[in-house]
């Protein structure tokens, strides 16, 4: 199972990832320096930090039932999301944690099974993470999503906008640990 985790990673990753500081297109993955495949697979995320694949692939294992990885890592996959996109969307399904047909949070009739639902989220994860970038990356990626998925602002009553407050900060509290 731990292989099938690596080579879901491996390929949702891709062959490039962005630089925080610009469009421009970082060096492509150098198996020499950037990816260690013998021990701990680490790859340079757009922070540039180092994921390592193998922790976050143990750390979700631990965190989520085996049905619940293989569909969330099918819809990180279908959806082409980078690492750090994908602890999102594990992330995404931690704080939501709904019931059936709302699992991730979305709330839309046709999203009514758990593979819909993810795969709902992983794309609102990668068209936001493409808004984020023509937008100018003027807050936290987490923070940018935050406000469209789960926003404080507009018709809503004042337990919705507080619940929904809460939902930035748990999900970077989900992503950091989910990859430490």
């Amino acid at each position: 199972m731990k292989q099938i985790i690596i080579i879901t990673i491996i390929m949702v990753v891709g062959i490039i990832l962005l630089s925080n500081g610009s469009d421009k297109v970082i060096d492509k993955l150098n198996y020499e320096n950037d990816i260690s495949i013998s021990n701990s697979l680490k790859v340079q995320n757009t922070l540039k930090e180092i994921w390592d694949v193998d922790k976050i692939s143990n750390n979700v294992k631990k965190e989520f039932p085996e049905e619940e990885v293989n569909i969330l890592f099918s819809a990180a996959n279908r959806n082409k999301l980078t690492v750090e996109q994908s602890v999102i969307l594990f992330a995404i399904r931690k704080v939501e944690n709904g019931g059936f047909g709302r699992e991730m949070g979305i709330i839309n009739k046709k999203a009514n099974t758990f593979d819909l639902q993810a795969g709902w989220c992983a794309a609102t994860i990668q068209k936001n993470y493409d808004r984020w970038i023509k937008d100018g990356k003027k807050n936290s990626y987490i923070e940018f999503l935050g406000n469209r998925y789960c926003p404080t602002t507009g018709n809503l009553s004042n337990t919705e906008k507080e619940l929904n407050g809460n939902w930035i900060p748990n999900i970077e509290y989900w992503v950091h640990r989910l990859s430490n």
